[in-house]
């Protein structure tokens, strides 16, 4: 083994030899390191006295640096002449630091260790490792013994001899590890003795704090499931699509765990647990894979592992009701959110049926039906139906199936039905509706499991096209301003409502007023009718005036016949001031009779109190007598038993001078 003086010589004197007289004012202090390939080196304080030692040795080492110099020359000039090339040093192989081997930078959590890899360069005989901020750790076995100051350096040499005698392959590699115990900013240099120096920067910083805020819980319906299809949402999704107690999976929900960081990152070292109220049996995992794979329970865990994102399965029991699904972080004991499902049972108890709309009869050119499915037949996929039915279990719970349920037509000649379909949009089922005549039709749903539940609607079929249009308002009389609803009713020739829908191009000229009305009436573009009556709303002028609103000729296209009638006129009447005034004046005296009678009301009350307050004396004036009187026979007792005490007062004188006698 080399000396230390052999060691300070060769790996500071000449390699930094070129130093200025500021290498005299120190010296380094040696200490020996546990590794054969490394030494640690301290710095010590400077010397005291006029650095003769270091002056003496840098004398000698300036005449070898020369001299070295002389033969290197030689040697490049003897290469040259021969026709021989060198290639430079720096050409070669350079040496990385790279945090966790990726890059210059690293994030690590304060009072951890953390991996970064040192790759050494083919042109380096030796490196000298130091560090700011932190500890460097050699290996990168988290030994306390092992680390490193902050501020000291250690050489890593290649091979296994001298110091500075081989050069490394440029493919040897050595992990150490990075420490603080505080956070801030650790810089780790990699210095070649022939390459420049490199340095990790290590960012270091808290531990990351669990955010519910920032975390999700987001349900997948069943049909997701089975891809794991993640929903990326911002806030938690609390419903799942019903599912049937018969079925093994019925839901799952996607879970993201993050910190609570401006910008939020993932916590991969916690636990997710989740616990269910209801009927159902739980599964959590990582993936979908193996929680699914996973055993069991009514409150699990992730036995999978740990990490930002876990898979949570719902499994139904045979058991009827709502389920909740509450999902935790086990790790920090926090909620992270909830999701329900609703298992339902497959026996109906309850059929419910409901009518959207009437039917219309026949097709007419420019005709829309609100009715979206079900009109001759066609079936639409925007939702909607003339009816539908919703079949419930002795829950309440919707059985989203059609399953079971047939549907018949009281009245064939009005109407027939087609098969029952469940809408899963709209959440009900509907039936086709086959129009043959204008009428009424009850149509009734049954379950065919029992035959005993049942549900019945009656439903009209109705032409779109009318024999009367009648304007009206809803008022003879307005005051200035107010408010006017102007109405449109349509009927057919049997007097029931026309079809509802929107009728592109009703009028071919559009009703209009006699005077400014604010707000709209209707226009050529399209009148909407439901149950025969299409309603605007327009406002009463502020003058007085009597006001006719002409209804508007309706195209030929949506009139039962050439005999069919549309009232062209609609009437009412604004009140003017004069008008306005004598309502106010009665109005006043209303007031005032109201006043004089509430006035009456008042006196009479005080009449009635009067005579009580007289009542009440006359009771306190004949007590007061009664008084006086007990007073007076009091006074006299009292004087006759005065008159009898001076009697015997009298006596004992007459008594007492008897006895001095």
């Amino acid at each position: 083994m080399i000396s230390f003086a052999q060691q300070v010589s060769r790996a500071v004197r000449i390699l930094r030899g070129n130093r200025d007289e500021s290498a005299r004012a120190s010296h380094l202090v040696v200490n020996k390191g546990q590794f054969a390939y490394n030494e640690l080196l301290f710095v010590g304080q400077a010397e005291r006295e006029k650095c003769s030692q270091s002056t003496f040795s840098e004398r000698k080492i300036m005449s070898t640096k020369t001299a070295f110099k002389r033969v290197a020359l030689v040697a490049a000039a003897a290469l040259a002449i021969g026709g021989i090339s060198a290639v430079s040093a720096n050409a070669a192989a350079t040496p990385t630091l790279a945090g966790s081997g990726a890059s210059s930078t690293a994030a690590a959590i304060t009072g951890t260790y953390t991996a970064e890899i040192i790759v050494a360069g083919s042109a380096d005989k030796y490196y000298t490792i130091s560090s700011t901020g932190g500890s460097v750790n050699y290996p990168s076995a988290p030994a306390t013994t092992s680390l490193s100051a902050a501020g000291a350096s250690e050489i890593w040499s290649a091979g296994t001899g001298a110091i500075g005698t081989a050069n490394f392959a440029g493919t040897e590699s050595m992990t150490v590890s990075v420490y603080s115990a505080t956070a801030g900013t650790q810089v780790v240099t990699l210095t070649g003795s022939n390459n420049a120096a490199i340095t990790l920067t290590v960012t270091w910083g808290a531990a990351p704090v669990l955010s519910v805020a920032n975390s999700i819980v987001a349900s997948n319906t069943a049909a997701d499931i089975a891809g794991v299809q993640k929903v990326t949402v911002a806030t938690e999704d609390t419903g799942l699509t019903s599912v049937s107690t018969n079925g093994l999976l019925a839901g799952g929900a996607y879970v993201l765990v993050n910190n609570n960081a401006s910008t939020p990152a993932a916590i991969t070292t916690d636990t997710i647990s989740a616990s269910v109220s209801g009927p159902g049996i739980l599964k959590v995992g990582s993936t979908y894979a193996n929680a699914n794979a996973a055993a069991g329970g009514r409150s699990v865990s992730n036995a999978q592992g740990v990490g930002s994102t876990a898979t949570v399965l719902l499994l139904g029991d045979g058991t009827a009701g709502t389920s909740t699904v509450t999902v935790s972080d086990s790790t920090a004991g926090v909620v992270l959110g909830t999701f329900s499902v609703i298992f339902y049972s497959t026996t109906v108890a309850k059929l419910v049926a409901t009518v959207h709309t009437n039917v219309p009869v026949a097709p007419v050119a420019g005709f829309a039906s609100t009715a979206t499915e079900g009109i001759n037949g066609s079936v639409f996929a925007t939702g909607g139906a003339p009816v539908s039915v919703k079949a419930t279990d002795s829950n309440g719970n919707t059985i989203p199936s059609a399953a079971g349920i047939t549907v018949t037509s009281g009245t064939t000649a009005v109407a027939t039905v087609g098969a029952v379909t469940y809408d899963a949009t709209n959440g009900y089922s509907y039936v086709n509706i086959l129009p043959v005549s204008e009428g009424s039709t009850v149509i009734t749903f049954s379950d065919t499991a029992t035959g005993l539940v049942t549900a019945t609607a009656t439903v009209w079929v109705v032409p779109a096209v009318a024999a009367s249009v009648v304007a009206s308002t809803d008022a003879a009389t307005y005051d200035p301003g107010t408010k006017v609803v102007y109405t449109l009713t349509a009927a057919s020739a049997k007097g029931n409502p026309i079809a509802d829908g929107t009728y592109t191009g009703f009028f071919s000229a559009a009703p209009t007023s006699n005077v400014g009305l604010q707000g709209a009436l209707p226009g050529l573009v399209s009148t909407t009718f439901a149950g025969g009556v299409n309603t605007s709303t327009v406002y009463a002028p502020l003058a007085t005036a009597n006001v006719v609103i002409a209804g508007g000729t309706v195209i030929a296209g949506f009139l039962s016949s050439a005999t069919a009638t549309a009232t062209n006129e609609a009437d009412f009447t604004v009140l003017g001031s004069s008008d306005t005034a004598a309502n106010a004046a009665v109005d006043a005296a209303n007031e005032a009779t109201d006043a004089a009678n509430a006035a009456t009301d008042a006196a009479n009350a005080a009449a009635d109190s009067a005579d009580a307050a007289t009542q009440a004396a006359q009771d306190a004036g004949d007590k007061a007598d009664a008084a006086l009187a007990a007073v007076t026979a009091l006074s006299q007792q009292v004087t006759t038993v005065l008159a009898k005490v001076a009697a015997i007062s009298a006596l004992l004188v007459r008594i007492i001078k008897k006895v001095k006698a």
